[in-house]
């Protein structure tokens, strides 16, 4: 599936390369959320949020109206009617939003290529995945488990809003159909992607 796909699903999306941008489009209150964050966690949800706005215009929303606050839970707080997801890389970030009449939640995450490397496996990973993982040829075991991992980010992501369920990286197995969780009977059906961006590896879970 290629993001044009998403497209035709409902899916839209934003993405950025730019480091530093602007915070024309965000508002006083949305910049007060980040006030006291280190300059580079600013950076990056003024970059986010921005992604989101441009997502959101293409639905017919108009920026000049739209303020994204958080929920208590740090949630975006979107438009009525609106699911949606962020997430941000070092030289990429992006963001996706759809009806909820579509869609009852989404999810995305974004990570530089070959990121993760086996000395972090078992943190991150169940014994089934590190084997699985195993089988590949070692020159592609990190761009595989990337993979895997980001999945897993977006995964929680697009389960969050829906369950409520705090999920550590191992209370979550990715096998070839999906994902085996504790949580499975309390989500819709869904389904997953995944596409390379120049050293970037994106993920998307709808459903």
């Amino acid at each position: 599936m290629e993001f044009g796909e998403l497209n035709d699903l409902g899916i839209f999306q934003h993405f950025t390369v730019e480091e530093e941008i602007g915070s024309e489009f965000l508002t006083t209150r949305e910049l007060e959320l980040i006030s006291n964050r280190h300059f580079s966690k600013q950076l990056d949800f003024i970059r986010g949020r921005t992604c989101a706005k441009m997502a959101l215009k293409k639905m017919g929303f108009p920026i000049a109206q739209l303020e994204l606050l958080s929920e208590p839970d740090g949630q975006v707080s979107w438009p009525e009617g609106v699911v949606g997801s962020i997430s941000h890389s070092k030289g990429l970030a992006g963001a996706i939003v759809g009806w909820k009449k579509d869609f009852q939640s989404l999810g995305i995450d974004i990570e530089l290529r070959n990121r993760v490397q086996p000395k972090i496996w078992n943190r991150l990973f169940t014994e089934f995945e590190q084997e699985h993982l195993l089988q590949f040829p070692l020159e592609f075991q990190s761009e595989k488990a990337t993979e895997i991992f980001s999945l897993k980010e977006a995964f929680y992501k697009f389960q969050w809003p829906i369950t409520k369920t705090f999920l550590g990286m191992r209370d979550v197995e990715w096998q070839e159909h999906g994902f085996d969780t504790g949580i499975s009977s309390k989500l819709p059906t869904y389904r997953h992607f995944t596409s390379m961006y120049n050293q970037h590896l994106i993920s998307v879970i709808f459903g």
